[in-house]
């Protein structure tokens, strides 16, 4: 996932690349900085969901994971009730 993603999910520029870069770095502190298994080593800006998932902890908000497999749960009604 591009970092510009989760800005586009919050709808305003919260985050940088270097600010990703941190949270890579933090995930995987023993890894070299071209090897991280949290990012892409040509330095494009793909990182992986744990990175989204720290960033948008630092920001007070919750990622949640859905299986599809699975049935939805009750935060997801697939059925809309009619008031």
């Amino acid at each position: 996932m591009r970092g510009a993603r989760a800005n586009n999910l919050l709808q305003r520029p919260e985050f940088t690349q270097s600010q990703f870069d941190q949270l890579c770095q933090s995930l995987s502190p023993q890894q070299t900085w071209l090897l991280n298994p949290h990012r892409n080593p040509l330095g494009l800006g793909n990182y992986d969901a744990n990175v989204l998932d720290a960033a948008l902890q630092s920001r007070g908000l919750r990622l949640v994971w859905f299986d599809r497999r699975k049935p939805s749960p009750a935060c997801c009604p697939t059925e809309s009730k009619a008031s």
